[in-house]
């Protein structure tokens, strides 16, 4: 599978696409975290009783945690999952320990992430967004209004519900197995969503770096123009590479993508 391609490459490209590997993994698990956080604190109840459910409730999680990282493949699926995710994310996270540019989100910042009010791009979802509201005949306004209305509520569920899930979280470790075959025993639906998200960064990648090497298209130093041509090239390479990777994923799985 295409992540043992991406580690140790010195191609800004494949590093960018390894980065969103480990970021995508994350933000998955933090949000299979927040979702089994609400179902503990549906059980927990008030005033001193609730204080002590809460603390039974977050220790009961983070032992189960623990024995469900031992446990593997025969645990809960949905508490599999988010063990299998975070352990992609703990090890290519390793990877890029050292990464200055490429470093993937920490724990503490992708549960804040999900935990805080999102500012929406009106630009995002305009044409689903004028579609709709031909449809209901509503505004396109107070569509996005209720859009921001359901997301701030998402976000404030999510903000008390962060110190249970980072619990979770914390129980999680790495399985000591190849990223790749972490990767190919998740669902092939999960495998989609995070090969996209690489190659989708890897585009971006590849878009800066373009950027940057035409500063230098001008330049009266043959070394610098010829360098930023060849680190073009090779990141023009790896994104075709990356892309024939996920084409071929696509057309494999495509009974079960249903695409």
């Amino acid at each position: 599978m295409y992540i043992d391609d991406l580690i140790g490459s010195d191609v800004q490209v494949f590093k960018a696409a390894l980065r969103a590997t480990a970021n995508s993994a994350l933000t998955r698990a933090v949000g299979i975290a927040l979702r089994l956080a609400g179902m503990f604190s549906k059980h927990i109840g008030n005033g001193v009783d609730g204080y002590n459910d809460l603390q039974s409730a977050i220790a009961a999680a983070k032992d189960k945690a623990i024995s469900l990282n031992m446990a593997g493949r025969d645990a809960d699926s949905l508490e599999a999952l988010m063990h299998r995710l975070m352990s992609l994310y703990l090890s290519v996270n390793a990877r890029l320990e050292n990464e200055q540019w490429h470093k993937p989100m920490t724990i503490d910042e992708a549960v804040l992430l999900l935990s805080t009010d999102r500012q929406y791009d009106k630009t995002e979802g305009a044409e689903y967004i004028a579609a709709l509201a031909k449809v209901l005949g509503e505004s396109e306004d107070n569509l996005r209004a209720r859009q921001a209305k359901q997301a701030s509520k998402d976000a404030e569920r999510n903000r008390d519900l962060a110190p249970l899930a980072s619990t979770l979280l914390e129980g999680c470790g790495d399985t000591g197995e190849s990223e790749d075959q972490i990767f190919t025993d998740l669902p092939v639906t999960v495998q989609f969503g995070i090969f996209a998200k690489a190659v989708d960064a890897a585009a971006n990648q590849l878009d800066r770096d373009i950027d940057r090497s035409m500063r230098f298209v001008n330049s009266k130093s043959s070394v610098l123009r010829n360098l930023s041509i060849s680190d073009t090239a090779a990141g023009k390479l790896a994104l075709n590479d990356l892309e024939a990777q996920f084409t071929k994923f696509i057309e494999h799985n495509r009974d079960t993508l249903d695409v």
